[in-house]
This record gives structure tokens, C-alpha cells and sequence, in this order.
């Protein structure tokens, strides 16, 4: 049977011939792997990262809530799982195999990065939040009994620090798997870059 031929491309800065063909599974599983993980890391950075609270205070009155893009490392989570959502995006304009490597190998060090600082925020959940959580309720607890601030602070500072309850947000976990896929999307797209030139060069085409 015959097979239809490819598609030509008249629009300037695409490649030559559009791809109508069904993806191979390892094109198809890196993308989807790929563009889960981003945007779950990109949803995870701007949710809870860490609940501060008060050993006993079991109705959570002076719980307060740190997103992730209060935090540096949050704020640059963020931009990873917005920079590998565009280059799943990119993979499918660019058709020169050295910058579908080059982005395929961004995506691997942002998500690899992200599934980092998740891990590192979760292990050591409590000292790296419970100095922003004190703060927060210190100034819930100014605003309730209309105190000031600072009053709050001297009386708060007395208070032994074991008192102070941190427990680790959804948005971490989400960031989490969503460096895990991430970084198995980014992999697998490194790999059908990779199966992209050996085909090239098998069907002795110089790839660009």
C-alpha cells in the first residue's frame, strides 16, 4: 500500500515538511510524561508549601498557610515548570536535531532541579518554615486581639519553639511528582531526539 506523502510547508521559519505521521510511543510518552510534570510543578509552586500552627491549637485558629512563590526557591520552581510546559511546546517547532537536544536537556535540568528543591523543603520541612510561620502568627494573633505588632513579637519570643507546628503542604508533593515525570518525560524526549538522528543518519540524510 502506498503512503501518502509528506506534507509540504510553505510558512517561513518551519521546517520543509510537516510530520502528519502517528507518533512513535516514545515520542508520544515523553510528551505526555513531559507536559504532566510541568504543570504539576508549575501548580505545586503556587500552593501550600508548609502549614504553620500551634502544638494543641487542634482548631487550627492561628494555622497560617506558606505558598511556594513566597519563597525564592518557589518563585524559581515556578518559572522551571513554566519553561518545561514551553519547551514540550518547542520540541515540536524546532526541527534541527541539535536544538531539540539542547531543549529536550533543559527540561531534564529544570525538572531535575525541581524534584530537588521539593525534596530538600520536605525533608527538612520545619526549619526551613517555621521562622515565616511565626511571623504569620504573630501577626494573626496582632490583628484578633488588636495588639501591636511588636508587643505581639516580645510576648510571642517567649514562648518555647518546640510549641510550633509545621507540617509540609500539597503543593511540595505536587512539585515532587511532577519533577518525577519531568525529569522521566525530559529523559525520554533526550531519547527520541536521539532516535530522531540515528534515523537520519541511517537513511544517509545529513541531519542539520
Amino acid at each position: 500500500m502506498l503512503r501518502p506523502p509528506p506534507v509540504a510547508c510553505e510558512t517561513p521559519g518551519v521546517s520543509a515538511v510537516l510530520d502528519v505521521s502517528r507518533p512513535t510511543p516514545l515520542r508520544l510518552f515523553g510528551f505526555l510524561f513531559t507536559a504532566i510534570g510541568g504543570l504539576l510543578i508549575a501548580l505545586g509552586a503556587i500552593g501550600e508549601w508548609a502549614t504553620v500552627g500551634i502544638v494543641g491549637d487542634e482548631a487550627g485558629v492561628l494555622d497560617t498557610a506558606i505558598p511556594g512563590i513566597d519563597r525564592a526557591e518557589g518563585k524559581a520552581v515556578l518559572a522551571a515548570g513554566i519553561a518545561i510546559l514551553v519547551g514540550i511546546v518547542s520540541l515540536r517547532v524546532v526541527d534541527r536535531h541539535s536544538a531539540r537536544r539542547a531543549v529536550a536537556s533543559v527540561i531534564v535540568a529544570c525538572a531535575a532541579a525541581s524534584l530537588v528543591v521539593g525534596v530538600l523543603d520536605l525533608v527538612d520541612t520545619r526549619d526551613r518554615f517555621d521562622d515565616a510561620g511565626a511571623d504569620r502568627i504573630i501577626e494573626t494573633i496582632s490583628t484578633e486581639q488588636d495588639l501591636p505588632i511588636e508587643e505581639v513579637r516580645r510576648n510571642f519570643g517567649e514562648i518555647d519553639a518546640g510549641l510550633i507546628r509545621v507540617e509540609p503542604g500539597l503543593g511540595l508533593w505536587l512539585v515532587i511528582a511532577g519533577g518525577s515525570l519531568g525529569l522521566i518525560g525530559g529523559l525520554l524526549d533526550l531519547a527520541w531526539v536521539g532516535q530522531q538522528r540515528l534515523a537520519a543518519v541511517g537513511a544517509d540524510v545529513e541531519p542539520p
